[in-house]
């Protein structure tokens, strides 16, 4: 092919496609709009329903060994019924009705089942108040044991007090959290003299916004 042949050949342009929008991310279940539910919040729904369509968003939740995670959720516009029969929807409403819902303490109405807790049914937050309340009320009953143990610390000799504060990483633009970019170490003695007050970098090489170490 001579030039005059390429400069006469039609140039054709490609529309540069367009970037999928990014699934929305929710750090806590209040924040979900009840368009969007889970599938195990589907299948435990008055008529069990499965998901259909693809993954709508996600929200920050544990698993069952009780560590951090992120729960998929779907549209319930694009779910759709399961095909359980009708002996298994009997048996499904039945485990629903001896499930309970609303708490004990507060009143409110849980998406999620809740746990017997000394014959109360709580939940989150009054699980958690709960949990300060008996922590307190141990600390009480220890309180001059643990005073004992404290004058025992000063007293036997040199004593070094450490706490570390972590610098904390701007999250994603979908607001999932980053790792900690570093963490500031302090030590002082038994008089709360600083005997230590230094930078330590926990990010790889060359993170954004990394503070100075020194």
């Amino acid at each position: 092919m001579t030039e005059q042949q390429v400069r006469e050949q039609p140039v054709e342009f490609v529309p540069a496609t367009a970037s999928e929008p990014q699934s929305p991310w929710f750090s806590r279940w209040s924040a979900v709009p009840w368009t969007l539910a889970s599938k195990s919040q589907m299948a435990r729904a008055d008529l069990p329903r499965e998901p259909a369509g693809p993954v709508r968003g996600y929200v920050a939740g544990r698993d069952f060994r009780d560590k951090e995670t992120e729960i998929p959720l779907y549209d319930v516009r694009e779910s759709l019924p399961t095909k359980a029969s009708g002996v298994q929807l009997a048996s499904a409403e039945a485990r629903r009705t001896a499930t309970v819902r609303v708490c004990t303490d507060c009143g409110a109405q849980c998406q999620l089942p809740l746990q017997e807790r000394q014959g109360r049914y709580l939940c989150a937050m009054c699980w958690r108040i709960a949990t300060v309340v008996d922590a307190q009320l141990e600390l009480r009953e220890r309180r001059a044991e643990n005073a004992a143990w404290a004058r025992g610390l000063f007293t036997s000799g040199p004593l070094a007090v450490t706490w570390v504060e972590l610098v904390a990483a701007e999250p994603t633009p979908a607001g999932r959290k980053r790792p900690p970019l570093a963490g500031r170490v302090h030590v002082v003695d038994e008089n709360g003299k600083r005997v230590l007050d230094v930078l330590v970098r926990l990010a790889g090489p060359a993170p954004r916004a990394r503070p100075r170490t020194r």
